[in-house]
């Protein structure tokens, strides 16, 4: 069959066309993986890793983003799904451990955590990140001389990482040392807004008997916050840390209350009944504080069984 020249340049430029469009489509989906948030971030990394198109780092980019989608869900578990995927496509993926660590940190799965954040550290010395990550798990396992140490190497790496310094000051807070304070005044310098550091000098005051500018410190980290809220009204991970920083002032009331709403935006989110459980207890409501302590259980046993 033979088309005339006009016909076949007609047919031609339909198929270029068509052909653009799935490009463009495709470069969509690929900005929004890498660059989106929230429900059409996981929708674009998908259609991005089933378009069979990407290959190689690129397609592991895909998978790590997608699971970074999945932890701003909560569900670190299809997270790690998808960052063992990206380290199996790309054995060097450096950033595809370490969030993998964050995860299994999260989980409260230390030891695969500290594994994690050791093989980035491995495949690239220079990750600041990655260093503060691991001083974090060993934070939380009680090896404070090991978190020091990762977190003073952080600090070797980049002098104006504040989380390193503010990190670093409740290491030495849990160790009973008086360098904590310099450590949080210099984050609380480096970041005026980082309300963590604000919440860790906070510590270091309430130990020393210095009640009132404790309770200026958690005043500061819960201002904060609200600002944070107020930017952002779903953003669960606000309430739980405003709560906390309630909590720590004793206000137990406005930390359930932040606990309730964090719930109301994700009735699966494991942390907010553990945390709501451990403060109705303290106020007496034995029985709610178990059913939520056991609620917490059963969305999460990996993270808050009884060990």
């Amino acid at each position: 069959m033979r088309f005339s020249l006009p016909h076949a340049c007609f047919i031609l430029c339909v198929a270029l066309a068509g052909a653009t469009a799935v490009s463009r489509a495709l470069a969509d989906d690929a900005e929004t993986c890498a660059n989106g948030t929230d429900d059409a971030k996981l929708a674009a990394c998908t259609r991005a890793i089933e378009s069979g198109h990407s290959q190689g780092n690129v397609l592991a980019i895909h998978y790590r983003n997608r699971g970074l989608a999945y932890r701003k869900k909560g569900n670190d578990d299809s997270a790690i799904a998808d960052f063992d995927t990206a380290i199996r496509i790309d054995p060097s993926f450096a950033e595809a451990y370490r969030i993998r660590g964050v995860a299994y940190r999260d989980k409260r799965d230390y030891d695969r955590a500290i594994a994690d954040h050791s093989e980035a550290i491995r495949l690239d010395p220079q990750s600041v990140r990655a260093y503060v990550g691991r001083g974090l798990d060993y934070h939380a396992k009680g090896k404070l001389k090991l978190a020091i140490d990762d977190y003073t190497e952080a600090i070797r790496l980049d002098p104006t990482h504040a989380s390193a310094y503010s990190n670093r000051c409740l290491a030495y807070v849990d160790g009973m040392s008086d360098l904590a304070l310099a450590d949080c005044n210099e984050a609380i310098r480096l970041d005026p807004h980082l309300a963590e550091a604000y919440i860790n000098r906070g510590n270091y005051y309430d130990d020393q008997d210095h009640y009132d500018r404790a309770k200026a410190d958690y005043d500061l980290a819960i201002a904060i916050y609200d600002e944070t809220i107020r930017n952002n009204p779903y953003d669960t991970s606000a309430y739980l840390d405003r709560a906390r920083a309630y909590g720590l002032r004793e206000d137990l009331d406005r930390a359930i209350a932040d606990l309730n709403e964090a719930i109301r935006l994700d009735p699966n989110l494991a942390e907010a009944y553990y945390l709501r459980g451990f403060m109705k207890q303290i106020q007496g409501d034995v029985g709610a504080g178990d059913a939520d302590i056991l609620k917490a259980r059963q969305i999460n046993p990996a993270a808050f069984g009884k060990r």
